[in-house]
């Protein structure tokens, strides 16, 4: 990792840093004397004596430090500090000869060299406990470690005492560290973060954009947790509003938007933000800023739409036409994200699902999920945007009547992960509004990929699968189709199996049941041994056992009667 100056060369150039130090020890005791000759003001003298004790041990510290000449924030605070002492001593004079012009003035006068004298001990202060004036910046200390270490805690220092070039060379060089982990750590240890929050407000040119991609740099990073009370989200909130396009304007707002993508991961920030006012200056971006913001954007509000309490704000600002007008027209990664923020606004009820499904968002959605690459992370989400949309009985009609989307529904039953199967399988559950539905999704061909997941391996897929059968074996169609294949009826008779004590067999019982309601079905139901697990299973008192079995074997039974009444009638 390279170290880089900061540039910090400034007041002292061309001056002697020893030389300037020894003037102004020289110069502080015969200061003092003179002010004790002051015949006028005299508590505004005593305070200014009080500073100058303290500044001459603090100098005397400093002093002391073998390389504090090589330090650039101290040979440039030394010039200073003489230049001080000069007008506190001239100021002296004229009170102790009554020379001054006017008493306001003086007091005037009196009030900057306090204020200045002030200064100048807080930077000493600084100098002194951070430890910079003990190493040299291009001297490396014995370890990798203390070279960090030094590095951060020197940069810090420079950012409180140093001008504005300094400021801004130091936070340049702080971003260009920043992917490296072990100055991250050392940054979140070491470093005054409230400070670097303070910065995000400069009106100083160039400051402002430094602070904030180091904030960004830090937010993303492992240690977002150093901003947990240093007030981080009002200031990049106000980023978000204050860019314009021109003048780095965007370059901060592209960077305050990833420090809250970094942040908002953290569910009390994700409130933060909305508490100031954030949501609607997102919504803002996604829809009139160009290029990159649009993904940043929608990332955060992803995070924000994970927080409960936040989505019907979101969706009072406006976010839902914006969010799908990015699903239709978006980047892929954009109309990833807006899909997602969709999934999680509908899950807020039926309210938000009906204004998503009026501003065209079923038809975007399934739109996305056929364009996008199988399989993929986006084609999950996608899915799972529409599954939230299901629910509403106006949505499930309309992606009854697209093609496009049962061919998808049937290729996610065949081919997707286990947990995005078991959606597919929900679906079905959720589409199944009447006959009609019935017969195109059995059309379509949802029957043989759901008996194939009978036997997945996952209990969950076993049981969800077993439910979206019995709402489809409602149409005679369907039923033949799946006992078309033996195999699947010894599928769905195996989930009975009493051997499992911990298996749930209601959604098992529901398709066999459904499955009885045709003689053929129900002969072969017998085949597969189900009377068998039936029969224990009314003994194990399982809900639901007992009216099956009676089904099937009443019907069963039945079947046998008639046909040997019929034979005895024949001979």
């Amino acid at each position: 990792m390279k170290m880089e100056d900061d540039g910090g060369g400034g007041g002292g150039s061309g001056v002697d840093p020893a030389e300037c130090m020894r003037t102004a020890q020289d110069m502080l005791p015969d200061v003092i004397d003179h002010t004790l000759s002051t015949k006028v003001f005299s508590a505004k003298w005593q305070t200014i004596r009080s500073k100058l004790d303290q500044l001459n041990r603090d100098l005397c510290s400093a002093a002391d430090c073998p390389l504090w000449d090589k330090n650039s924030v101290m040979r440039d605070l030394v010039p200073d500090v003489v230049s001080t002492l000069r007008q506190i001593g001239g100021l002296a004079k004229s009170c102790t000869e009554l020379s001054y012009s006017g008493k306001l003035l003086m007091q005037s006068d009196l009030d900057v060299v306090v204020s200045r004298l002030n200064l100048h001990l807080r930077d000493l202060d600084l100098l002194l406990k951070s430890g910079v004036l003990q190493c040299s910046g291009g001297l490396p200390p014995s370890s990798p470690a203390a070279d960090v270490v030094f590095f951060v805690k020197d940069l810090f220092t420079r950012l409180h005492i140093g001008n504005s070039e300094v400021k801004r060379n130091g936070l340049s060089s702080l971003v260009k560290v920043l992917d490296d982990e072990a100055v991250v750590q050392v940054v979140a240890k070491e470093g005054d973060i409230g400070y670097l929050v303070h910065l995000l407000d400069s009106n100083v040119g160039g400051v402002r954009e430094q602070a904030v991609a180091a904030v960004a740099a830090l937010a993303q990073a492992c240690e977002r947790g150093v901003f947990r009370d240093e007030g981080v989200v009002a200031p990049l909130v106000r980023l978000l509003d204050g860019g314009d396009g021109g003048d780095g304007g965007g370059f901060v707002v592209e960077k305050a938007a990833e420090a809250l993508r970094g942040l908002t991961a953290n569910p009390e920030n994700a409130r933060a933000v909305a508490a100031n006012d954030g949501l609607a200056a997102l919504v803002r971006i996604c829809q009139h800023w160009p290029g990159d913001l649009h993904k940043i954007a929608v990332d955060v509000l992803v995070n924000l739409c994970s927080v409960t309490e936040i989505r019907s704000s979101l969706v009072d600002e406006g976010a839902v036409p914006v969010l799908v007008n990015l699903v239709n027209s978006g980047p892929p990664p954009v109309r990833e994200s807006a899909a997602n923020c969709l999934h999680l606004l509908a899950c807020e009820g039926d309210k938000v699902r009906l204004m998503i499904e009026c501003q065209g968002g079923v038809e975007a959605l399934v739109t996305f999920l056929e364009s996008a690459e199988n399989p993929s992370h986006s084609r999950e989400i996608a899915f799972r945007a529409i599954h939230s949309l299901s629910a509403s009985l106006t949505a499930s009609m309309l992606l009854m009547l697209s093609h496009k989307f049962l061919k998808q529904l049937v290729s996610i039953l065949g081919s997707g992960s286990p947990a995005i199967q078991n959606l597919g399988a929900s679906m079905v559950c959720n589409l199944v509004q009447g006959e009609k539905t019935v017969e195109l999704l059995g059309e379509a061909g949802c029957v043989g990929p759901l008996a194939k997941m009978l036997e997945g391996k996952q209990s969950s897929s076993q049981e969800i699968a077993a439910l979206a059968l019995s709402r489809l074996f409602i149409g005679r169609s369907n039923r033949k189709e799946f006992v078309r294949d033996d195999e699947n009826v010894a599928r769905l008779v195996k989930l009975l199996d009493p051997g499992d004590e911990s298996a749930n067999r209601k959604y098992p019982l529901l398709a066999i049941e459904a499955l009885a309601e045709s003689k053929s079905c129900r002969k072969k139901i017998v085949l597969a041994g189900a009377c068998e697990h039936l029969k224990k299973l009314v003994d194990m008192e399982v809900d639901g056992a007992k009216k099956v079995l009676q089904k099937i074997e009443g019907g069963h039974t039945l079947f046998k009667m008639l046909s040997r009444k019929w034979r005895e009638t024949l001979t």
